[in-house]
């Protein structure tokens, strides 16, 4: 949903089911002001992996200019142009995908940007650092598929370490009491 940033929902961490429906309805809104005649997408996905199906899940969508009436929208709430996708998001869509894999047969996950066929509705989206979530995002589709749970959760391990590590070292306890207390549900470190 690269530059929706009136959505109400405007750091896209989508922290509550109300701001997931309320950034959903926000889209939707401006579907119908630009003729689209509604939520562009078939589904949508949030930074915390939550996955909603909007409307029916095979139905024809305004998403890709001469591609709606065979391709599934998955829009992925937030910018994604220079920062990438939290891994709630990718292991969400992962699923997503894998459960849509197995239900229809279909093909991996591709850009916005990668269907685009005439110059006039060239987009950036779903931004560089999207389009290597995509490949993160079909990677865990496929070792889902494969039934391979240590990899998955090695993959975890490591984008958590990695989210983790700046604060440590930076000995920001604040910043890194936040972290673990959105990574634990406000389990641990609560505020």
């Amino acid at each position: 949903s690269v530059g929706q940033t009136e959505f109400p929902d405007r750091n896209a961490n989508g922290t509550s089911r109300d701001e997931h429906l309320t950034h959903i309805e926000a889209i939707n809104r401006y579907h119908v002001q630009q003729g689209y005649g509604g939520f562009g997408y078939n589904a949508i996905a949030f930074m915390d992996g939550a996955v909603y199906v909007v409307g029916q899940g095979d139905g024809q969508r305004a998403h890709v200019a001469r591609h709606n009436d065979h391709l599934e929208g998955l829009c992925m709430a937030g910018t994604f142009t220079d920062a990438a996708p939290p891994l709630g998001l990718v292991f969400g869509v992962g699923r997503w995908l894998h459960a849509k894999t197995v239900q229809r047969g279909l093909l991996p996950l591709r850009g916005h940007r990668d269907w685009v066929t005439d110059p006039a509705w060239a987009t950036a989206c779903p931004g560089d650092a999207g389009v290597a979530a995509i490949v993160q995002i079909n990677q865990v589709a496929a070792q889902l598929a494969r039934g391979d749970d240590a990899a998955l959760a090695e993959q975890a391990r490591a984008a958590i370490a990695r989210a983790l590590t700046p604060a440590a070292l930076d000995g920001d306890v604040v910043t890194l009491a936040g972290q673990i207390g959105w990574l634990t549900g406000g389990k641990l470190c609560g505020r």
